[in-house]
């Protein structure tokens, strides 16, 4: 899988060396298919997934996607 950042594969460019802290909306925007942002989100989470960038999640972050999946506002969780 080949993920670009800026026209640069992810793994050659200065993110894949830091560490990343992944936002509640970045999972919200992965899991919602509607979302405008629903693509970047999903290469986000890919390329943590297959290792090419070291993103953590925290419990935090958990809880939060969670409460925002179960609430009134989501139709189809």
């Amino acid at each position: 899988m080949r993920i670009l950042v800026d026209g640069v594969d992810v793994a050659e460019s200065a993110h894949a060396s830091k560490k990343i802290l992944l936002d509640t909306m970045i999972l919200c925007y992965a899991h919602d298919r509607l979302s405008p942002h629903h693509d970047a989100a999903s290469l986000i989470i890919k390329a943590s997934i297959n290792g090419l960038i070291r993103a953590f999640v925290s419990h935090q972050n958990l809880l939060d996607f969670y409460s925002i999946m179960i609430g009134k506002r989501v139709k189809n969780p």
